[in-house]
C-alpha cells in the first residue's frame, strides 16, 4: 500500500502545470481539453491559461496515478472516473475511447471560506432585499429548492442558507460528492460512494436517503438532487419534514419544479403525474432562481412562493422578489471581488 502523502506529493508532481490555479483562492474550477488547452473559471468567469501538459502521454500518466490513489482503474475498458482530487477538489475524467479527442478534466475546487449571506451581499450574488427574503425563509423553516444552471453558484447560496440555521439543530447532509463546506456543531454527513475495486459496493444518494430520514434531522441538506431520490424527499417533505434546503440543475424556476417532478416520476413510473405534481408544489415552499449575469457572474435573480395548485396543472410561483442582473456595479460598492450590483426589488410580502 502506498502511503496517501506519497500519492499527494507525486499528483502534485505530475499535475504540476495546474497546481498554481488550485492553490488560487479565486478559481473555482479548472477544465483540462487535452493536454494544451486549460481553462480556469475565475470570479464567475472563464479564461483559457497559457498553461500545458509537455504531451498527451505526460496528462495521461498523471490520470493513471489519481485513478490508482482512489483505488479505482481507468483505461479503455473503464474510460470514466470521479474522485477527489488532493483533498480539496472534484474531478470528472474522461478518456479515450469515450473522449476522441483526448483527455478531458473537470476539476472544481471546494471553497476555502463557507460563504455568507452577508458575504454573497458584498460580492454582488444578491442585494439586501433578497437577503432579507432568504434569512426569513430559512428561520421559518421553509422548504427551499435552489435552481440554476450547472456549476458552484447554487452550492455557494445553499452553504450561505446553512450558515443561519440555529446551531442548536441537528442537521443531515446528504451529498453525491462532498462540496458544502458547513461549519454547523450539530452535523451528520453522508455521502455517496461509486465503489472501488478493493472493498465496499457502491450507494447512491437513493440508497442513503432512508437512512438520512431515520437520524432524526431538525433539518436535511441536500447537495442537489438527480435521480430516484427526488420521489422520497417530495414525500418525506409532505409528510412533515421542514426546513429543508436542496439544488437542483434547472435554467428556470419553473424548469426546475418540472424536472423534480420528472425525476420523482421516473423512479415510479406506476405512479399518477398529475399526483405527483401536485405533491411537488405541496412540498415546496420557496424556490431561488441562479443565473448568470451578462458579464459572467451568478446573482439570485428570483424568489417566488410555491403554493399548491388544487387543479394540478401546472405550477404558479408567487413571486417575493426579482431582480435585474445586468445592472453594473458603482465605483466603490459592493467590496473588492464585486462584479455588479443587483437592481432589485420585492415584489411579494413574506415568504
Amino acid at each position: 500500500m502506498i502511503p496517501a502523502e506519497a500519492f499527494r506529493q507525486t499528483l502534485r508532481e505530475l499535475f504540476a502545470p495546474i497546481v498554481t490555479h488550485l492553490e488560487n483562492a479565486n478559481v473555482t474550477e479548472v477544465l483540462i481539453n487535452g493536454p494544451r488547452e486549460i481553462y480556469v473559471e475565475e470570479h464567475g468567469r472563464l479564461h483559457r491559461t497559457g498553461d500545458a501538459f509537455v504531451s498527451e502521454a505526460a496528462l495521461l500518466a498523471a490520470i493513471r496515478n489519481l485513478a490508482q490513489s482512489v483505488g479505482r482503474d481507468i483505461g479503455r475498458h473503464t474510460p470514466v472516473l470521479e474522485a477527489r482530487f488532493l483533498d480539496q477538489a472534484h474531478v470528472q475524467v474522461v478518456v479515450p475511447p469515450a473522449a476522441p479527442s483526448g483527455p478531458v478534466l473537470s476539476i472544481r475546487r471546494l471553497p476555502e471560506v463557507a460563504a455568507t449571506l452577508d458575504n454573497l451581499t458584498e460580492t454582488g450574488v444578491l442585494g439586501p432585499v433578497a437577503s432579507g427574503i432568504l434569512r426569513q425563509t430559512v428561520f421559518r423553516r421553509c422548504n427551499v429548492l435552489i435552481v440554476g444552471s450547472s456549476g458552484p453558484a447554487k452550492t455557494t447560496v445553499l452553504t450561505a442558507l446553512a450558515s443561519i440555521i440555529d446551531p442548536s439543530e441537528r442537521v443531515v447532509v446528504l451529498e453525491e460528492r462532498r462540496q458544502l463546506r458547513l461549519t454547523l456543531p450539530h452535523l451528520i454527513r453522508l455521502e455517496a460512494t461509486s465503489g472501488s475495486r478493493e472493498s465496499f459496493a457502491p450507494l447512491g444518494q437513493p440508497d442513503l436517503l432512508p437512512a438520512a430520514l431515520r437520524l432524526r434531522p431538525d433539518r436535511l441538506l441536500v447537495g442537489e438532487i438527480r435521480g430516484a431520490e427526488a420521489l422520497n424527499l417530495v414525500r418525506a417533505m409532505r409528510s412533515g419534514l421542514r426546513g429543508c434546503l436542496a439544488t437542483l440543475s434547472a435554467a428556470t424556476l419553473v424548469e426546475g419544479l418540472r424536472r423534480l417532478e420528472a425525476l420523482a416520476f421516473d423512479s415510479d413510473p406506476r405512479s399518477d403525474r398529475q399526483l405527483i405534481r401536485h405533491a411537488v408544489a405541496s412540498a415546496i415552499d420557496v424556490v431561488v432562481e441562479v443565473v448568470r449575469s451578462s458579464e459572467g457572474a451568478p446573482v439570485v435573480s428570483r424568489i417566488s412562493n410555491l403554493e399548491p395548485d388544487e387543479s394540478v396543472i401546472g405550477y404558479f410561483p408567487r413571486d417575493l422578489f426579482v431582480s435585474d442582473p445586468t445592472s453594473p456595479v458603482p465605483p466603490g460598492k459592493g467590496g473588492p471581488d464585486a462584479t455588479r450590483r443587483v437592481a432589485e426589488r420585492q415584489v411579494g410580502g413574506d415568504p
